[in-house]
């Protein structure tokens, strides 16, 4: 593989063990821009940036390197200027090289155990329902506990907020997110992250059935939601996934160090692959898609090294009159 390395302060002492590797070729751009980089590369290039110490270069950077949906990149952060990690993976970074491995080395094992992960060699297949008993009010901050992910988005949200201004957009965002949390608890689950447009809400593993009906029920009811909840005049475009798998939980809130596959995995495919009005699920959760719902499911494709499929998708026909 070849190994772009865009950094101005980290010696290539650094990168000793990668460079003696057969397998990768490194290929130090510090002459060049990030704009650059990324248009020499190829999809099956990787590319580690440093984060500039200012904040509007490297919001500026990001935006570019999120933008690339076939790129495989990592940030170098010597100086901990990225202040949500976990918010960096959502968005596609495959890897993140902060404080604590300065001045140290970057093994190849390392590298490539992260690389793996990465484009999807380790993902497991089906996985077994757990029958662990669950209690929010008895977890434990920190504890792992095998969860169903959903992840339930706003879609085109730049034309909604172009349509019904920057305060009813806003309204619209906090009603959403209430509604959503309500629902959610009454069916056993718990609205954990919010990430502006995009709700990851946790079910118990013991009740991922129940939180797939209540995904293809969320569906149902766009409709309902956008008429009479949200008063749109119009019905409410959703971009729902799902995926099972393990991560440690903490309380709402504090959740800005959270970092595992599947926490990772669920916001990838919500935000790269999903498509609207429709729910996609990983292929650990079909076993558990009820009888009564099997008919209504497609096959979706590969992503990241996992089958996928989608329910079908829920139209509905308005012929009314625009705001």
């Amino acid at each position: 593989m070849i190994i772009h390395i865009l950094t101005h302060t980290i010696p290539e002492s650094f990168w000793k063990p990668l460079s003696k590797s057969k397998d990768h070729t490194l290929i130090f751009q510090s002459e060049k821009t990030l704009a650059q980089v990324v248009k020499l590369m190829t999809r099956d290039d990787f590319l580690y940036w440093e984060a500039p110490d200012n904040d509007g270069d490297l919001k500026k950077g990001l935006k570019l390197l999120i933008k690339q949906e076939d790129l495989l990149w990592g940030v170098l952060d010597p100086q901990a200027q990225v202040k949500d990690v976990a918010e960096l993976f959502f968005q596609g970074s495959c890897d993140y090289l902060g404080p604590p491995y300065f001045p140290e080395t970057l093994g190849v094992t390392r590298f490539e155990r992260m690389l793996q992960w990465c484009v999807g060699l380790e993902h497991p297949g089906e996985v077994p329902l757990s029958t662990q008993s669950f209690d929010w009010a008895q977890v434990v901050s920190g504890q792992e506990y095998p969860f169903l992910f959903l992840l339930v988005s706003l879609a085109d949200t730049s034309k909604l907020k172009k349509r019904f201004g920057e305060k009813r957009y806003h309204q619209l965002l906090n009603d959403f997110r209430t509604w959503l949390g309500w629902t959610a608890q009454e069916e056993g689950g718990q609205l954990w992250m919010d990430m502006d447009t995009s709700f990851l809400v946790l079910f118990p593993d013991s009740l991922s059935t129940t939180a797939l009906i209540y995904g293809f029920k969320t569906l149902l009811s766009r409709l309902h939601l956008g008429f009479e909840y949200f008063c749109l005049e119009q019905p409410l475009d959703l971009i729902l996934a799902a995926h099972r798998g393990q991560c440690a939980w903490h309380p709402p809130g504090q959740t800005g160090n959270v970092v595992s596959d599947g926490v990772n995995s669920i916001f990838h495919l919500g935000q790269k692959f999903a498509q609207e009005n429709t729910l996609v699920i990983t292929e650990n959760c079909l076993p558990l898609v009820p009888e009564s719902l099997k008919d209504l499911i497609l096959p979706q494709g590969l992503f990241e090294g996992r089958q996928t499929y989608r329910f079908q998708k829920v139209q509905f026909t308005w012929t009314g009159g625009q705001n």
